[in-house]
This record gives structure tokens, C-alpha cells and sequence, in this order.
């Protein structure tokens, strides 16, 4: 009877989610954090547990955020070999996640600082607004060739070991092998690279959906090319989909059919249809100030939601619930 009642609560959840992604709705933001260290937040994961877990450029520290504010906001990952800033994210397996972290000044990266972190939030505890017990974090590999480590998400559903990075000043996606700890350049395409000396950013967000990685550049596009499931490589040309001004980071809707797009600077979040290509802007607002990325909730009330990172219009770090 229970694993039935758990079907059943997944199944209402689904429908949930699917009548949201075919239901037209006016966007409804709420702020739901701000963290006043950081001047604008850089990057999303959510928990398994629903918990959000933001990095920024100006900070050196992985912050963890309650949706329901059960908690202030609290750094539970803190890279200290003089990093400071913490840029992707990504998830691997249950609450294991890994973080670029590096010296910035600006949008430059220093020469030779960019470095990769494992953080297993597993052991992580709270009480009340204090970490009582850490999370594990170690150095998981130095990376002196990056240039501009930005977006990072996993090579595939199923793949615990690999992770794509863009290089947002090489103009190219890395694999990371996380158990060998080896980096290999596996696109290298015109399309990701800047066309103009500012702003100093080429590809930026990165995502996969089966065999194909979605990615914004920042000079003006959202596209795709198909992958390689083994190791990332391309797999044939790069298609654009649609033109689009200053998209950061994104997140794609659970059927697979649109991208939610932040739109850095532009105060805005965009949905594009990844068939069609159409794009229409589903959220603007002050508090999207600096938007640089988004991600959807992982629980069922919040399935319908996307938690967006920026500075809120007023210059610290932000997170903006966006409920479509």
C-alpha cells in the first residue's frame, strides 16, 4: 500500500507538471533570499531534498538556501586555497556535487587558477542557521589551461563520471572524467566563440537532453549540436535556434521541450522552444537584475517553479522564484 501511494503522489506530481508546461499562466515572482556578502549570485543546483545551492563570482563560498525559508541563507561549501569565486555546478550522483572555483578580477579569470571541487553534502547537518556537521569537500583536480571555466552539467542521465565545461574565453566545452581526473577539449566549434571583445564571453550555459547539448553565447544565440554519448565530442553541425540577447545560464522543461533562459542585464527570463525556435519573454522584472541562471524545483509543489539567481535589482546575491 505505501509503494502504491508513493505511485500514486508521483503520478499527481507528473500531471502537475505536465498540466504547467500546457497551461498559459502569468509569472508570479517572489524574492525568496537575498545574501548580502556576495554583490549577485552566478549559478544553481537543487538538492534532492529540495534545497537550493547557489555559487557567485564574488565569493568563495557555496551558499545553501531554503524555498520555504525553514533556514537563513548558509555557506556550506567554502573553497580556501584563495579562490574567490565559485562559478558551475553540477550534480553527479545523490548529493555529491562539484564546483568550479577560481581567482577572477572582473570577467578575467587569473592564469592558472581555475580548480574543480567535490562536495558531498551527504553528512551535511544543520542546526538551526549553523552547519553542525560539514559537508565533505576536497580538491578534486587544478585546471592551468582554463581560461574562463563558466557552465558545467553532466555528460548524460546515467553517466556518474563525466562533466562537460564551457570555456567561456576558449570558446569551448571540456570533459572532465571525474574518477581519472583527466580534462580533454571535446567541442571546439566557431560557434562558441566570442565574435566580439565585449562583453569577453562566448559559450556560457550548457545543457544535455539525450544526444544533444544545448548551449547559450552570450554574443547573441541559443543552439544545439548533437553529442557523442561516449566522451561529449560533437557529432555533427551546430544548429541555431533562436537569437537572443545576453542569455546566461538556463534550464530545460522536464518534457524536454523549451529552455528557460536568464537573461543577464536585461532583467528578464525567456522560454524558446527548442523545436520551433520562438521565443517569448515569460518573466520581467527589477528583482531579475543580473539573472545569470535558473533552474526548476525538484519537489512536487514546486515542480511548476524556477529559481533564478541574479542581484535583485539592488546589488546582492538574489534568488527570485519565478512560478509559471
Amino acid at each position: 500500500m505505501a509503494h502504491l501511494s508513493s505511485l500514486l503522489a508521483s503520478a499527481a506530481c507528473l500531471m502537475m507538471v505536465l498540466f504547467a508546461l500546457v497551461t498559459p499562466a502569468s509569472a508570479k515572482l517572489t524574492q525568496i533570499a537575498t545574501i548580502p556578502g556576495p554583490q549577485s549570485l552566478e549559478n544553481i543546483a537543487v538538492r534532492s531534498n529540495g534545497q537550493l545551492l547557489v555559487t557567485s563570482t564574488t565569493s568563495n563560498s557555496v551558499y545553501m538556501i531554503s524555498p520555504n525559508g525553514t533556514h537563513d541563507p548558509v555557506p556550506v561549501v567554502t573553497i580556501d586555497n584563495g579562490a574567490n569565486a565559485t562559478l558551475g555546478i553540477a550534480e553527479l550522483t545523490r548529493d555529491v556535487f562539484y564546483v568550479i572555483a577560481a581567482k577572477v578580477n572582473g570577467l578575467t579569470m587569473i592564469p592558472g587558477s581555475v580548480s574543480i571541487w567535490k562536495a558531498d553534502l551527504n553528512p551535511l547537518r544543520l542546526r538551526g542557521n549553523a552547519v553542525a556537521q560539514p559537508a565533505s569537500v576536497t580538491l578534486l583536480t587544478n585546471v592551468p589551461s582554463a581560461k574562463l571555466y563558466n557552465g558545467m552539467c553532466r555528460l548524460s542521465k546515467n553517466d556518474t563520471r563525466s562533466l562537460l565545461i564551457a570555456d567561456s574565453v576558449a570558446g569551448t566545452v571540456t570533459r572532465l572524467d571525474v574518477e581519472t581526473r583527466q580534462t580533454r577539449v571535446v567541442i571546439d566549434d566557431a560557434a562558441m566563440r566570442m565574435t566580439a571583445p565585449s562583453p569577453p564571453l562566448g559559450v556560457d550555459g550548457i545543457r544535455t537532453a539525450g544526444n544533444t547539448l544545448y548551449f547559450t553565447n552570450f554574443q547573441g544565440f541559443f543552439a544545439s549540436v548533437p553529442i557523442s554519448p561516449a566522451d561529449g565530442s560533437a557529432a555533427g553541425p551546430v544548429r541555431l535556434i533562436a537569437n537572443l540577447t545576453a542569455g546566461d545560464d538556463f534550464t530545460l522543461t522536464p518534457d524536454g521541450k523549451a529552455a528557460i533562459v536568464a537573461q543577464n542585464g536585461q532583467m528578464a527570463l525567456a522560454r524558446i522552444d527548442l523545436g520551433s525556435g520562438n521565443m517569448r519573454v515569460i518573466a520581467n522584472s527589477t528583482l531579475l537584475g543580473a539573472a545569470s541562471s535558473a533552474a526548476f524545483g525538484r519537489g512536487c509543489a514546486d515542480s511548476r517553479s524556477v529559481y533564478v539567481t541574479g542581484d535583485g535589482g539592488k546589488g546582492m546575491g538574489s534568488v527570485v522564484k519565478v512560478d509559471l
